[in-house]
């Protein structure tokens, strides 16, 4: 089995788009977006003169991002938001356990929605999803 060719590209802000440089090749290209990019960075590897020509159709393409430290906080600002939306489904699934078992103790709706600190009609949610 062949091995697979991974390039990293470098990506930085530049006039109506973004700089790209491959690392280890010399020169760089342009793309008008990051949904462009690796579309971008395979044309360029595949344009080099000569024998210098890359076939990078079948390899990856490792994206990175330089934006002066934004980039590094953005991806923590995706980790954490993906961590908040797994905590809140978490939350939500032991609210919906324990609405359930106190009304299996015999406590009204309306009761339940009192003890979890939640509207009836939330309440009502909770013990029908």
């Amino acid at each position: 089995m062949e091995e697979e060719h991974r390039y990293t590209a470098h990506a930085a802000p530049a006039a109506k788009g973004w700089q790209l440089r491959v690392e280890g090749i010399d020169g760089s290209a342009h793309a008008r977006s990051l949904a462009a990019a690796r579309a971008q960075v395979r044309g360029f590897l595949a344009s080099l003169p000569g024998d210098r020509a890359i076939a990078a159709s079948d390899g990856e393409i490792d994206l990175v991002l330089d934006l002066g430290g934004l980039d590094v906080e953005a991806r923590a600002s995706r980790r954490a938001a993906r961590r908040a939306a797994e905590d809140l489904e978490a939350a939500s699934r032991r609210t919906r356990e324990i609405a359930r078992a106190l009304r299996a103790r015999g406590l009204s709706v309306t009761d339940t929605a009192a003890v979890l600190g939640v509207s009836q009609a939330r309440a009502s949610q909770l013990l029908h999803s």
